[in-house]
C-alpha cells in the first residue's frame, strides 16, 4: 500500500496518530492485552485531506495515511481492512455521543457506512485506554 509513514502523516491520520499511536505505543498494558490481536481499521473521512488505517499487530499499534485524492488507495483499503467507518468529520466527532436511533438514521441516509462493526468496538476500548495513558503521563 502506498501510504504515508508515521512520521510524516497529515490531516485526519495525524489526528489518529496523537490519539491513539503516541499514547499506547509504548504502554505496557496495551502491549499485554493485544498481543493476539490483528486488525486493521479504516477511517475514510470523506471531508478530509487524509483517511487513515489503525492497525494493531501483536501487541503494537501503527497509522497509515493515505491522501484522499488516491482512489486507488482508498478502495484498496476498503477491501483489504477489517472493518471501515465512511463519513465526514462532523459525524466522526459526534459518534460516541450520538444515540442508536440518530446513528441508525445517518446509516440509512448514507452519511454514515459502517462495516466490521464488532471490529469498531475496540475502537472505544483504545480511545479509553488512550486516555488512561495520557493521564498517567500528565502527572
Amino acid at each position: 500500500m502506498n501510504v504515508s509513514p508515521n512520521e510524516n502523516l497529515e490531516g485526519f491520520a495525524a489526528l489518529m496518530h496523537n490519539q491513539f499511536v503516541r499514547p499506547l505505543k509504548d504502554s505496557k498494558k496495551f502491549k499485554e492485552k493485544y498481543k493476539k490481536t490483528n486488525v486493521k481499521l479504516f477511517f475514510n473521512i470523506i471531508d478530509a485531506t487524509h483517511s487513515a488505517i489503525l492497525i494493531l499487530e501483536n501487541g503494537t499499534i501503527n497509522i497509515k495515511g493515505i491522501l484522499r485524492e488516491n482512489e486507488d488507495e482508498i478502495e484498496k483499503a476498503k477491501k483489504e481492512c477489517d472493518a471501515k467507518i465512511e463519513t465526514d468529520m462532523k459525524t466522526f466527532i459526534k459518534i460516541d455521543d450520538m444515540s442508536t436511533l440518530r446513528t441508525l438514521k445517518k446509516i440509512i441516509s448514507g452519511k454514515l457506512k459502517i462495516k466490521g462493526g464488532k471490529q469498531l468496538k475496540l475502537l472505544q476500548e483504545l480511545r479509553v485506554l488512550a486516555e488512561e495513558e495520557d493521564a498517567q503521563d500528565f502527572f
